[in-house]
């Protein structure tokens, strides 16, 4: 996380900060719409895959980070956009309202793997704006987009469905996931792929991602998981280093179930082709984890 002054983000401390603010803010445009917090965020298409509707449809004025119209170019139609609803920022409980580059990194991998998602049954945890869930919709995946309820992020995740309603391509449906307080024994089968970007941040959080897979894996040994994440480091004096103490300590539970469940963790090359725009350090991560199948 970050405390956030203005559009930037200066790495702090988390437990010294009441509010906490994305980095990928400064890379999108802003729209002007009411008292409401909107951006768009543009994206290139990959070979093969276009939308046939909708990407221009909207002839409301474009505004660039200073404020300043952004005037259509050539080529344009090579490009899409998701107009999103967020917060600049929020408290620790509300940062689902927030993007983050974990939902971007996810959206990137949907579009560059396109024809692998066709007819896919996702369910993507934590979803927040619902950025990775448009997208993967948009590349033909039928999704199941979460989220925990009570803090409005369910609503957020339902208008920026609605706003993007011209990208879809399979219906996505937004229902509520609390993994901390088990709330998910409809969510464990019949899907192929489960996803989540962002949500390894906390070491309750963790726990209780790491049961719900356990869950999942005990009823179905077929479906596969993928993990975005960015590690976040500080500097600790217990270690006289800088750590990642919240991907080390996911990385050390997984390690705990590998055995357990037989299962092959693989990191994800993120060297692909980038097609939103934010900064896909070298600190971000992709992981895939299968069961290997009892023959």
């Amino acid at each position: 996380m970050a405390a956030c002054e203005k559009n930037r983000t200066i790495i702090e401390d988390l437990e010294s900060c009441d509010n906490f603010c994305s980095e990928v803010h400064t890379f999108s445009d802003w729209v002007k719409e009411e008292e409401k917090n909107m951006a768009r965020f543009r994206f290139s298409f990959p070979p093969g895959l276009s939308s046939h509707s909708g990407i221009w449809e909207s002839k409301e004025p474009e505004y660039d980070s200073d404020g300043d119209i952004i005037v259509r170019r050539r080529g344009d139609d090579d490009e899409g956009v998701v107009q999103l609803q967020h917060d600049l920022s929020t408290p620790l409980a509300g940062v689902g309202k927030q993007i983050w580059r974990g939902s971007l990194l996810l959206a990137d991998y949907f579009l560059h793997n396109h024809q692998k998602m066709q007819n896919k049954k996702i369910l993507e945890l934590g979803s927040g704006t619902g950025l990775a869930a448009i997208i993967a919709s948009f590349c033909g995946a039928k999704v199941v987009a979460t989220d925990i309820d009570g803090v409005g992020v369910l609503e957020r995740i339902k208008e920026n469905i609605l706003k993007n309603n011209s990208l879809l391509k399979m219906d996505i449906l937004v229902k509520s996931c609390d993994l901390r307080k088990n709330k998910y024994s409809e969510l464990m089968e019949n899907f192929d792929l489960i996803v989540a970007g962002d949500i390894i941040y906390d070491d309750d959080i963790t726990d209780a991602f790491i049961d719900y897979l356990e869950s999942v894996w005990q009823v179905d040994r077929s479906v596969e998981v993928l993990i975005s994440l960015e590690k976040r480091f500080v500097f600790t004096l217990e270690a006289l280093d800088t750590v990642a103490p919240a991907y080390d300590y996911f990385r050390s539970k997984l390690t705990s179930q590998e055995q357990l469940y037989d299962l092959r963790v693989q990191d994800i090359s993120v060297n692909f082709k980038q097609y939103f725009c934010y900064d896909k350090e070298s600190h971000m991560v992709l992981l895939s984890i299968k069961c290997n199948q009892i023959v």
